[in-house]
């Protein structure tokens, strides 16, 4: 993404719809992460296509507050140890496979992660092992168990 891109999507695209909560909630992080860079009220182009290169769509997701789906949960959590820079720089989540191996090979998932890979493992159609020993983990740790 260039500033000359940016500043064209401004000016040149009508917007195929309104904006979601979802969308809001990222653009103002951005908007106040290039904000608390430079300690002014303007945001150029330029600053918006640095802040991105730099440090990618994902913490400014994470920042907002916004909901993230099964699959953003997780691989917010395992992203950064699988090596994974999509998650970073695009919002890609990361293979169910992986994500629902990642989880069975935490020792101490929080209660959150399990939640959501019982999620992702029931809409995947994982089988009814992977479900079951999720569901026993979650119930364990919901107990306070380790």
């Amino acid at each position: 993404m260039t500033p000359d891109a940016v500043e064209s999507l401004w000016w040149n695209v009508s917007l195929p719809a309104p904006s979601t909560p979802r969308e809001d909630a990222l653009v103002y992080a951005l908007l106040y992460e290039v904000h608390d860079d430079h300690r002014r009220n303007h945001v150029t182009a330029d600053e918006i296509c640095t802040a991105i290169r730099r440090r990618g769509i994902a913490p400014l997701l994470l920042r907002s507050g916004a909901e993230l789906a099964p699959a953003e949960t997780l691989t917010a959590r395992y992203a950064a140890s699988h090596g994974y820079l999509a998650w970073r720089q695009r919002l890609a989540t990361m293979p169910v496979p992986v994500l629902l191996r990642a989880v069975r090979d935490d020792p101490r998932p929080p209660p959150g992660c399990l939640a959501a890979a019982l999620t992702l493992a029931v809409d995947s159609g994982e089988s009814d092992t992977t479900t079951a020993e999720l569901r026993t983990r979650l119930a364990h740790s919901a107990q306070g168990g380790e």
